[in-house]
């Protein structure tokens, strides 16, 4: 039979045994939040679509815009350079977006002239799309803007 002094130390090791096990898994639990964090975020990837979409529009000649990506939509306000009306701006924005963020569900474009907001429309994607591919007639596709 054991002696008082062996259990003491006994229970000793055994509470040392469970700090450690409960420091290591601490340690653990945050490299795994702090891994899990380094992946690439929704936010990340959205700036980067931003990114793609402002570079795409200042290719077609719209310089000033910014881009909003909300879950499924997609917000664009922009400045109509004085080449294109708006609804070419509008329409080509629509082509960059079908093309960038097909996977959204809803699109807002907002035109203005300086301070003056010269209208907005609202679009799902899935009619953007049928525009794009052809299922769809340019006049019917304007009828389904907000």
């Amino acid at each position: 039979m054991k002696n008082k002094k062996e259990k003491a130390t006994g229970k000793k090791n055994l509470t040392k045994e469970i700090i450690l096990a409960a420091i290591v898994i601490v340690v653990v639990l945050i490299l795994v939040f702090v891994l899990g964090q380094q992946k690439q975020s929704p936010v990340v990837v959205a700036e980067e679509t931003n990114s793609e979409v402002f570079s795409a529009l200042a290719k077609g000649g719209i310089k000033s815009s910014n881009t909003i990506i909300q879950g499924n939509l997609v917000k664009v306000s922009y400045q109509l350079p004085q080449t294109l009306t708006k609804e070419n701006a509008e329409l080509f924005i629509l082509g960059a977006l079908s093309k960038l963020t097909p996977d959204k569900e809803k699109v807002i474009i907002s035109a203005y002239s300086g301070e003056a907001k010269l209208g907005e429309i609202q679009v799902l994607m899935a009619d953007v799309l049928k525009y794009r591919d052809r299922q769809i007639t340019l006049e019917e596709f304007i009828t389904r803007f907000k």
